[in-house]
């Protein structure tokens, strides 16, 4: 009689064996097949977050406080009297120069400066109150620090890193685009609370005494301004103001970001202390940051570069979640459904010891034997393998999309901002992370399970049966008499 002929036969004459072993051929396939399509939907998603929202790298001023030659100390002096000292930075700094020769690597196509501000007094807002507003009775000038704020300067605000992020979300008017003449934009809060709207102004102005110790507060060193705003924005990254107490300028809703158009008396002089550069490319962001740091005059102990990956890592944080405990969970399941196969075929062997032996005595090989029952496995599996492809492929999109939906937070959802001395505020970037997800059961999917399952059955039959086979067939029969 053939080998497959004996396989099928025993498979019919031991029915409960064979549904037991099919029951859980067919759980451990199914489970496999629905974890290694969540990993791959999960890692592609996630490569699909990193081409739209990795394609960024930002170039920083390191300002090394602890490097007495990268500052110097001045005295203030207002009317012809020392009122003070102050710090000034002397280290190398991003000028054009520099950006130039960061755009003339192939493969970046733009950049934007979101680094310079402009504290100026403004009259026709009502500020969210802060830290200065309640030590007005106690210092009346407060009431100046306390109606000034940081005004963001942008020539293209929908590039700012506020904005791209989606920190920051414009909900009235438009952004700011190159070219504009004294625009402005500000928080709906900011905007609610001075019953304004878009196409109204206000007016900014540089006071003295905001700029040097005992300046004259009706001074005004430069404008005034009137500010045209054009966009009204809402926050995605801030805490109620009463939920911390700080100065006005840097609570979010107080947040203003204007225009270059008043750069010639404001100014940087073209000096900034950073730059994010737009690499075409997701994909040769890596080579394009290589290429940047080997750049002439770009030292590491004056400049930083990083990725600009913010919103890339808390969209696809749950994402990569899934894909880690998916993996996991295909390593557990294989290997219990192998522990629990051992057990099934290794008492099966020892019950078909008599089986065994006599077919040893018989003349057939050793090998077959085990052929023999590693068929009879692969049959099985083969059926469960089957009915587990049709259920795998109903339930994985439903779970997969349970699980990520349970892994990621609320949309927008962030931490509070935080302020950063020479940086300002720094938001966390909301999470983006798809709500759905493509979950795929392709070729190589259904291959890779099939193949890992042949695996398990092999390796399990070949410990459950090899013990036995060792033995001659006169001690085989010795041993279940």
């Amino acid at each position: 009689m053939g080998i497959g002929k004996r396989a099928f036969l025993y498979l019919t004459r031991k029915k409960g064996k064979t549904a037991l072993l099919l029951g859980l051929l067919f759980l451990m396939t199914t489970l496999a097949l629905i974890a290694l399509g969540i990993q791959r939907g999960a890692s592609d998603a996630a490569e699909d977050l990193r081409l739209s929202f990795g394609s960024t790298f930002t170039l920083k001023v390191r300002y090394d406080g602890e490097n007495p030659d990268l500052w110097k100390i001045e005295d203030v002096i207002v009317d012809g009297k020392v009122q003070g000292s102050t710090k000034i930075y002397t280290g190398p700094v991003i000028d054009d120069a520099l950006i130039d020769k960061v755009l003339a690597i192939d493969g970046v196509e733009r950049y934007v400066i979101d680094s310079i501000t402009h504290f100026l007094y403004t009259e026709g807002l009502d500020i969210v109150p802060g830290a200065y507003a309640s030590t007005v009775e106690e210092d009346p000038n407060d009431i100046y620090w306390a109606h000034a704020l940081d005004f963001q300067v942008t020539g293209d605000s929908e590039l700012h890193s506020a904005f791209r992020t989606g920190a920051l979300e414009i909900v009235a008017g438009r952004h700011i685009q190159p070219g504009g003449q004294g625009e402005v934009l500000i928080s709906d809060v900011m905007a609610q609370r001075s019953g304004l709207t878009v196409g109204d102004t206000f007016t900014a102005s540089g006071r003295e005494g905001l700029e040097v110790p005992d300046g004259d507060y009706e001074t005004v060193t430069a404008g005034p301004f009137t500010m045209h705003i054009v966009g009204i924005f809402k926050i995605n990254a801030a805490l109620p103001p009463s939920s911390y107490l700080t100065i006005e300028s840097w609570y979010p809703e107080n947040y203003v970001f204007m225009d270059t158009s008043h750069e010639d008396v404001l100014g940087s002089g073209g000096k900034y202390s950073s730059a994010t550069f737009f690499v075409e490319d997701p994909k040769e962001l890596d080579r394009v940051i290589g290429e940047a740091e080997d750049i002439e005059g770009l030292d590491p102990m004056y400049f930083t570069i990083r990725r600009d990956d913010a919103l890339y890592r808390s969209s696809a944080g749950p994402l990569q979640t899934m894909s880690s405990l998916s993996l996991i969970l295909i390593i557990v399941v294989l290997l219990g459904c192998a522990f629990l196969i051992y057990l099934i075929l290794s008492m099966g062997v020892k019950s078909r010891g008599h089986e065994i032996g006599v077919l040893l005595s018989m003349g057939v090989s050793k090998w077959k034997i085990l052929w023999q029952q590693l068929l009879e496995c692969l049959l099985v599996f083969a059926v469960a393998f089957l009915l587990s492809w049709g259920s795998a492929s109903l339930l994985a999109s439903p779970v997969g999309n349970a699980v990520l939906s349970a892994a990621s937070p609320p949309q927008g959802e962030v931490k509070a901002p935080e302020y950063v001395m020479l940086e300002g505020f720094v938001y966390d970037a909301p999470a983006r992370t798809p709500v759905s997800i493509d979950i795929p059961l392709g070729p190589g999917e259904i291959a890779s399970v099939a193949a890992a399952g042949c695996a398990v059955i092999a390796l399990s039959i070949t410990l459950a049966g090899v013990p036995i086979l060792k033995k001659k067939p006169k001690d085989v029969l010795s041993s279940m008499s």
